[in-house]
């Protein structure tokens, strides 16, 4: 489609709010879309077609996003009992370009949007084309919770592929004839006239994750087999007389037929499991944020910038941006990735109440396998594991969702395989000490980083620049021997007035199987003598990760002689613990798995309030969290010769304390 205005427009639902779909020519302007459970506005550059159409020259302005309870945006009650979308991940609700990128964007502007209750601003490209020339600013965002700012190039393969049958059936049955993909097999074509020919233009392995672990005996998953990790697939070589050859497509037989002048040896084989119709990983590159302002964000997740191996993303540019995070963590969570649990009870639009499984530190429904790892390598001269919390796993296929990488050794920024990056005027702080380090640099290679405000604790620098000597292209990362590249910050203007620390990760990443190349377990589980320090059923819960609350409570209007009586109910997700549990079942999860749950903090939270009337009652003494407490007030005509009343309630955890402002008018 082209040619498209859209505007004056309030969409409330529990879907994607609008979504943009291969076109050109759009303006989305003066609307506002709440979605709780999905994305508000999502641009995406899908192959649903079947033909390839980029989604270019769209201008998204002077719109408001929020994620709401589901209904609570249109009749103005604006209510957050709900804390999670299905995911597991807070509110969506944001903007985002993604994850459906096949066929690539170019010339997109997003101005004067304010973010409220939801994730921040994605940009992701995964499906092997470019994102391109990116301006997003004058924005702000309130109660983030997620990366405020997220950008990712990553190679999950969706691109279409030309298999080696012309039948239109290509799922793999059992005993027939493998085809050029063992994942994702719904992105393969039939070999007819009638089809699109995409042949074959790269390779990618597949993985062998059939090793179950856990790393506290709380918590399970399945990571790379470290004795067989890669599947073969004998439909992407030719073996003759114990010789293996390439294969290349030929257009007149419409077939793949062998290479006889690419030979490959044994070891080359784990590398051609998964067909891709792309030349390369998707490029990201020419990208401008400015004049951004984040308030109230989720400590979890710092900004995340995050390129690939072999596919920077390129000419990115973060001017003028404030951030505020709820603080409160260290790196021991980034180095032990744990999983803490809580159930909790919500209802939404008066209907009846539900259950959602509340993950306090890291969340496993998109994030699986080697990334649930704990990031720590081995001591060879102690024999023990130490913390490793800058070795973080490239995950180049999974689902682009910033919690996929999990507790970050970065509370405010984090930039990996960038080239040619700009920061200037960023301001970082936090409402909760937060002792991990503001910034830190993998692989950054040209650019600058000027005039930083970052708070920081007095032992931690300001910036740190990674060196890792344990990296390999991406995709290949669990292949056995196959060789290990260096990779570092080079080039890189950083303000003389920054405190820099330099680090060397000396380990390949968790997971990855002991070869020839690196004799040392790397996966940290109980089976390899790894143990927390600290029991999980006792781990204290990240009280910032899900604050207290209240249910908003309109203004409020009252004749002289007549009682106004209102409830006032606070809730607080780290003491309302609920005893009942979920089914374990997720819309696109194919099995039914219970996290387990840890207990919730003994002692409640305070309820207080200012400002209250003469002879009004409201009773704070006795409040439970999660349950009414009534204000009632019986005005004089004295009262209405006040200006109107506005009273403050405060809920206090000892952590950061919540406000709510009633405003009282009397009349006659």
């Amino acid at each position: 489609m082209t040619n498209l205005l859209i505007e004056q427009l309030l969409v409330d639902t529990n879907r994607d709010a609008l979504d943009v779909d291969c076109c050109q020519n759009v303006t989305i302007r003066n609307s506002v879309f709440n979605s709780l459970t999905d994305d508000a506005i999502v641009l995406k550059a899908s192959y649903g077609g079947g033909i390839f159409m980029r989604l270019e020259n769209v201008l998204v302005e002077d719109c408001t996003v929020s994620g709401y309870d589901m209904g609570s945006v249109y009749d103005r009650t604006y209510t957050t009992d709900k804390l999670i979308a299905t995911d597991r991940c807070g509110p969506t609700a944001r903007v985002k370009l993604g994850t459906e990128s096949t066929c690539g964007y170019d010339c997109v502007t997003v101005r004067r949007i304010h973010f409220k209750r939801s994730r921040g601003f994605a940009l992701e490209a995964v499906d092997g084309s470019d994102l391109s020339n990116i301006l997003f600013e004058d924005s702000n965002m309130e109660d983030v919770s997620s990366s405020p700012i997220f950008i990712r190039a990553g190679d999950r393969g969706r691109y279409p592929v030309t298999g080696n049958s012309s039948e239109n059936e290509l799922i793999t049955a059992a005993g027939s004839k493998p085809n050029v993909r063992l994942n994702n097999t719904n992105w393969i074509l039939p070999a007819k006239d009638n089809y699109t020919i995409y042949p074959v233009r790269r390779y990618l392995p597949a993985y062998n994750r059939n090793h179950s672990v856990t790393s506290d005996g709380c918590s399970f998953y399945e990571i790379v087999n470290q004795g067989e990790p890669c599947l073969l697939n004998p439909a992407n070589y030719h073996e003759e007389k114990g010789r293996f050859f390439a294969l290349k497509y030929d257009m007149d037989s419409l077939q793949y037929i062998p290479d006889y002048d690419r030979e490959l040896m044994a070891g080359e084989l784990p590398l051609y499991a998964n067909a891709c119709g792309s030349e390369g990983i998707a490029s990201v590159h020419d990208i401008i944020i400015r004049d951004i302002t984040v308030k109230n964000a989720d400590p979890r997740y710092p900004i995340e910038l995050m390129g690939l191996v072999g596919s920077r993303l390129r000419n990115v540019a973060l001017e003028n941006i404030s951030v505020e995070y709820r603080g409160g963590f260290t790196l021991r969570e980034a180095a032990e990735q744990r999983q803490v649990n809580t159930n909790w009870e919500y209802t939404q639009n008066k209907g009846k109440k539900s259950i959602q499984s509340l993950p306090w530190l890291i969340n496993t429904f998109f994030l699986k396998n080697e990334g649930l790892l704990p990031r720590v390598e081995w001591d060879p001269k102690e024999k023990s594991w130490k913390a490793a919390p800058f070795n973080i796993p490239e995950l180049p296929e999974v689902y682009p969702e910033p919690s996929n990488w999990g507790i970050l050794p970065a509370y405010g920024l984090y930039a990996r395989h960038v080239e040619n990056l700009h920061i200037t005027n960023l301001n970082l702080h936090y409402l909760v000490e937060d002792s991990r380090y503001p910034i830190i640099l993998d692989d950054v290679v040209l650019g600058t980083v000027r005039n930083i405000k970052a708070d920081h604790t007095a032992d931690k620098e300001e910036v740190v620049c990674v060196t890792n000597n344990y990296k390999r292209p991406a995709g290949l990362e669990y292949v056995p021997d196959y060789p290990y590249l260096t990779t570092s910050v080079e080039e890189v203007d950083i303000d003389s007035r920054l405190s820099v620390k330099q680090v060397q990760i000396a380990a390949p990443a968790p997971g990855t199987p002991k070869d020839s190349l690196y004799a040392y377990e790397t996966a940290a589980i109980t089976d390899n003598g790894y143990t927390y320090e600290h029991e999980t059923a006792s781990y204290p819960l990240p009280q910032t990760v899900y604050s207290p609350f209240f249910q908003p409570v309109p203004e409020q209007m009252v004749q002289v002689g007549k009682e106004l009586m209102f409830e006032v109910i606070a809730r607080q997700p780290a003491y309302e613990v609920s005893l009942l549990e979920t089914d374990g079942k997720i819309y696109n999860e194919s099995q039914a798995v219970k996290d387990y749950n840890v207990k919730g903090v003994s002692s409640p939270m305070t309820l207080q309030v200012t400002n209250l009337p003469e002879g009004a009652f409201f009773e704070s003494a006795s409040f439970i969290p999660g349950k009414p407490s009534v204000f009632k007030w019986i005005p004089t005509e004295e009262a209405k010769r006040k200006e109107p009343y506005h009273l403050t309630f405060t809920a206090e955890d000892g952590i950061i304390p919540v406000k709510m402002d009633v405003l009282i008018t009397v009349v006659t």
